[in-house]
């Protein structure tokens, strides 16, 4: 069974997620609060002969697969998440995403390699992580792990200094409410925190 855990990418790079941007749809996929813009919800989704072994209307309890979740069937989360779901059906919606995200990955990779720095930003446009890893290739899960840690704690840390709140060695996850301004404020916070771990 090919299972994609969308928890970061559904609903964010796409509105099919990644099994839209990469045209590859899996048997089994679980999403989590950006599909509730940010209020706690989860889902699974999959084929029916997959979900199929958790329907307890069609199976016996001995057959049926358990599957429990700590908001399941909350009015309140399904509200947030129908909510959430019609704003990102709007049409622009992903565009504006992959447009504020696109300037901002592309900034911040000028800017620490302008202060001679390895800089990546591994991920899509509007969820990436800025990574210091010399490998201009990385093509899997292991590859980011050479990352300099360090040098990434001490630049969240400079980041932080000036005002923008970030977590260092973690995500950047752009938002609807982003907008040129705030890329243009934040390059110029991550540039100065570049200059000052430089």
């Amino acid at each position: 069974m090919l299972v994609f855990d969308e928890v970061v990418t559904g609903f964010r790079i796409a509105w099919g997620g990644a099994q839209e941007r990469y045209g590859v749809i899996p048997d089994l996929a679980t999403y989590g609060k950006a599909m509730a813009g940010g209020f706690p919800m989860a889902c699974l989704v999959g084929r029916a002969e997959v979900m199929g072994a958790l329907d307890g209307r069609r199976l016996s309890r001995k057959e049926v697969a358990w599957a429990s979740g700590t908001l399941n069937g909350n009015p309140i989360s399904a509200a947030a998440g129908l909510a959430a779901l019609g704003v990102l059906a709007q049409p622009g919606t992903y565009e504006h995403l992959h447009h504020i995200g696109g300037r901002l990955r592309a900034g911040l990779i000028e800017a620490g390699r302008r202060h001679g720095f390895p800089t990546q930003a591994l991920g899509e446009d509007s969820v990436f992580g800025i990574r210091f890893i010399e490998n201009p290739d990385v093509k899997n899960w292991l590859d980011p792990q050479a990352h300099d840690h360090a040098l990434g704690l001490r630049w969240g840390i400079e980041c932080l200094k000036r005002g923008l709140l970030v977590n260092p060695n973690e995500k950047f996850c752009i938002s609807l409410a982003h907008t040129d301004a705030d890329v243009d404020r934040t390059l110029e916070i991550c540039d100065a925190a570049f200059a000052a771990i430089r």
